[in-house]
C-alpha cells in the first residue's frame, strides 16, 4: 500500500472528499477547517500495493 497526493487542481476528487468529511463529521467543530487550504493540500489517496 502506498499514499499519493491528491493533486490540488483535481477539484472532482477535493469536492467528492470534502462533501464525504463533512456528511461524517458534520458535528465537529473542525469539519470547515479541515476542507480548506492549506489543510486540504495534504489529502491522501490510499493505493493498493501490487
Amino acid at each position: 500500500m502506498r499514499f499519493v497526493p491528491v493533486d490540488s487542481d483535481d477539484e472532482e476528487t477535493n469536492q467528492a472528499v470534502d462533501a464525504s468529511y463533512l456528511e461524517k463529521y458534520n458535528d465537529s467543530e473542525y469539519s470547515v477547517t479541515m476542507s480548506t487550504e492549506p489543510v486540504r493540500r495534504n489529502t491522501l489517496e490510499v493505493v493498493p500495493g501490487e
